[in-house]
């Protein structure tokens, strides 16, 4: 039984893992809230989103999207990438 659980639970955090890599997230670290527009690259929709501080939002953009920040700073992005927020930057963690 006890192997069993372990085995289930090393699938499960593999299977985790797997996942987060490949979606696409969006961290706000700086201590201030921060509003944006994510433009998709599969169509003309585009969404006007806030991200309060120590906010995480994720699969905001499958197929590849650009974001603009409220400031002007603006950065195309394929789909996978993990983006945090710091200092007003849009920095990707690699």
């Amino acid at each position: 039984m006890l192997k069993t659980l372990i085995g289930l639970t090393a699938a499960a955090a593999v299977i985790a893992t797997s996942v987060t890599a490949y979606a696409f997230t969006l961290t706000n670290l700086d201590r201030m809230r921060h509003k944006f527009t994510i433009y998709l690259d599969d169509d003309d929709d585009e969404w006007d989103i806030t991200i309060q501080f120590n906010e995480t939002l994720s699969h905001l953009c499958a197929s590849g999207c650009t974001i603009a920040i409220e400031y002007g700073e603006e950065e195309d992005f394929q789909g996978h990438e993990s983006i945090l927020i710091i200092d007003g930057q849009l920095t990707t963690v690699e």
